[in-house]
């Protein structure tokens, strides 16, 4: 987000709709701010559990929301979802590897939700993002009908203590 400052050096926050932050990478930043409080809470709050499932419900919304704005241009699920790690989640360190079948993992080297400092041993810190990418194929199938369905689950996560974060992507 850029802040403006008017002559009298007053901060003036422009007024941004949903729409400008895919465009903007200041949701890095606010995710890595507000992120870990909200794990924190939900752990305290629901436990392990009901955390891994509100952090899927978040990850669902956020993709509901973002797809009324921005889709993947991609017409196969491989190359949307490296369209959709750059372009909305602002990173470009992913390995795809094939799996047995059609299901293929996803191999995130910059996850921004589990960056450096972040510790969380019960949870992999980014089951919202594999929310996301499952809610946006899945929405996208609803047009395109010779996309298959899919289920994405994180299967590591860095801040679980894993050198990078993994998100199988089943074909259904």
């Amino acid at each position: 987000m850029i802040l403006l400052f008017n002559s009298k050096r007053e901060i003036q926050i422009p007024n941004l709709q949903r729409k400008d932050l895919v465009d903007e990478k200041a949701q890095t930043i606010l995710l890595q701010t507000v992120y870990p409080e909200v794990v924190s809470f939900l752990k305290r709050s629901i436990g392990n559990e009901g955390c891994k499932q509100v952090l899927r419900e978040i990850g669902a919304s956020v993709a509901k929301t973002v797809s009324e704005y921005w889709l993947p241009k991609a017409k196969n699920i491989q190359d949307m979802v490296k369209e959709i790690f750059k372009k909305i989640l602002d990173n470009k360190g992913i390995k795809i590897i094939k799996e047995k079948g059609r299901n293929f993992i996803v191999k995130d080297f910059e996850c921004r939700l589990c960056w450096e400092g972040v510790e969380e041993e019960d949870i992999n810190y980014c089951i919202s993002t594999s929310a996301f990418i499952e809610e946006i194929i899945n929405f996208i199938r609803k047009s395109f009908v010779f996309l298959p369905r899919v289920k994405v689950s994180t299967i590591q996560s860095r801040a679980a203590g894993a050198d990078h974060c993994e998100h199988l992507i089943e074909f259904l």
